[in-house]
């Protein structure tokens, strides 16, 4: 039966009354508050017209809506402003068209607007709803607003999947959501501002956000909380994307993901706290922002990149910090910081670094392998600290001539048994590559036989470690 032909409660009536002239309806302190769904409905898909020279609009407050509100894949022209208002049943817009949207501080037990699109804001400030949002698909204009927002659900409180938002989706100032809150896909041309915001979710998954894309910057911090994991696997943030100040808890799993995530910041700093895993691989971040104090024991960092680094951590902190990856050695990423000192045209900490993944590289090669890297180490660190090399030669030349003294080999000429002789004969047998004519001088027999050819011996070991040393450094880029 058509709404003109069934008797309007007073509420009802003031309201169809003032739809034509855009009047706001305010029921707060009013006997009865009761508005049926049905009554609502018709307004939103024309029933009433506006009078000439104004614009019909829905505005009331604090009435109590009876009815499942069902207006899917209907054209709504005028905007729709219920504050304050009272929904017995879900609301029902998917595939719906509407100029403006505006519920704030209303109790909700849904809101179904899969694939529905706004002119302008749909604005939920302040809601309290005990069932699902589904936006799946739909397109807001304007602005997504969820601050103080209460949500509550058996799974995802809001499912925003593939929703695109034209302006900013704001859930800050003691947003909560007892349930997962999905933006798989999501587009965002503004930002994504959660700070302040709490997530609690019964299955594991606070924030899913794969693929998801913001224009501006991403901010899930200043007391952001998040008990369950948060996903921005694949992400986009044009500007971008902060967790400072944020605590992300999954004690007994992965509490971060950014596997694949593109900004040009990422901010771990400022007291975060990540209790649980971190995951950063094959991410790509212009400048990573972070302190010692918010890395987590596991952090994965394999084909992780960045340009810049913006922390107070020390080059031994951030040797540390390579550590926390749990496959072990990654020649990727001691590669990666080296080369970030080196732009900072710090060669020393560069070598450091490569030094300090060679060793670290040692750990995973066998029991000859390990020995021959020690002694790689030792002799030259590795190519890293070539001024070892030099020492060794010097201490095995003063060694060598000191035992020639005191065992001398037979001279093969008259006369050449001298001290300086000794010294000159003791490099020659020491440098495998030159002839200094000292070998032929000589014609050591017992003990010193034994001399020579240990000196021989350690002359051919530091030419080749040399060599090796050599070899990896100029690999280098």
């Amino acid at each position: 039966m058509p709404v003109d032909d069934v008797e309007r409660t007073v509420a009802e009536e003031r309201l169809w009354q003032a739809f034509p002239r855009r009047e706001p309806v305010d029921l707060s302190e009013a006997e009865d508050r009761t508005i049926r769904a049905s009554v609502v409905r018709a307004l939103m898909l024309g029933a009433q017209v506006a009078d000439p020279g104004h614009v019909g609009a829905i505005i009331v407050v604090g009435a109590h809506v009876t009815g499942v509100l069902d207006v899917s894949y209907g054209d709504v022209a005028a905007p729709v402003r219920m504050a304050r208002c009272e929904f017995d049943s879900r609301i029902e817009m998917i595939g719906t068209h509407l100029r403006e949207l505006n519920l704030e501080a209303s109790t909700l037990r849904g809101l179904r607007a899969a694939k529905a699109t706004l002119d302008g804001n749909l604005n939920l400030d302040a809601v309290r709803c005990t069932g699902p949002i589904e936006l799946a698909g739909a397109c807001i204009d304007g602005a997504l607003v969820l601050d103080r927002a209460r949500l509550r659900a058996e799974a995802a409180t809001l499912d925003a999947s593939r929703l695109f938002v034209g302006q900013d989706l704001r859930a800050n100032f003691g947003f909560t959501s007892d349930g997962e809150i999905v933006l798989d896909d999501a587009k965002i041309d503004g930002s994504l501002l959660m700070e302040g915001a709490t997530i609690n979710s019964p299955v594991g998954r606070a924030l899913t956000a794969r693929g998801l894309t913001v224009g501006a910057v991403a901010n899930l911090n200043t007391g952001f909380t998040a008990n369950g994991r948060v996903s921005v696997t694949s992400a986009q943030v044009g500007s971008r994307i902060s967790f400072g100040h944020a605590h992300l808890s999954t004690p007994d799993g992965e509490a971060l993901s950014c596997r694949h995530l593109r900004s040009n910041q990422l901010v771990l700093e400022t007291a975060t706290r990540i209790d649980g895993e971190a995951d950063l691989t094959y991410a790509h971040v212009g400048v990573l922002w972070d302190d010692p104090a918010t890395w987590p024991d596991v952090l994965h960092l394999q084909g992780f990149t960045y340009d810049a680094i913006r922390s107070p951590a020390s080059l031994e902190q951030r040797l540390t910090w390579l550590r926390r990856e749990p496959s072990g050695y990654l020649p990727e990423a001691y590669d990666q910081l080296a080369a970030f000192y080196r732009r900072l045209g710090h060669d020393d900490q560069a070598r450091a670094v490569l030094l300090a993944g060679q060793r670290h590289r040692r750990e995973t090669l066998k029991a000859l392998g390990k020995v021959w890297g020690r002694l790689q180490d030792g002799v030259l660190g590795y190519g890293y600290r070539p001024w070892l090399a030099a020492l060794w030669l010097l201490a095995a030349w003063m060694a060598g001539a000191v035992f020639f003294e005191v065992v001398p080999p037979q001279a093969q000429q008259a006369g050449r048994a001298g001290r300086a002789d000794l010294y000159l004969y003791t490099l020659d047998l020491l440098l495998p590559v030159a002839d200094l004519q000292q070998e032929a001088a000589y014609r050591p027999v017992g003990a010193a036989a034994w001399g020579a050819a240990a000196l021989v011996m350690v002359g051919w070991l530091l030419a080749t470690t040399i060599a090796v040393g050599v070899a990896r450094v100029l690999r280098r880029p």
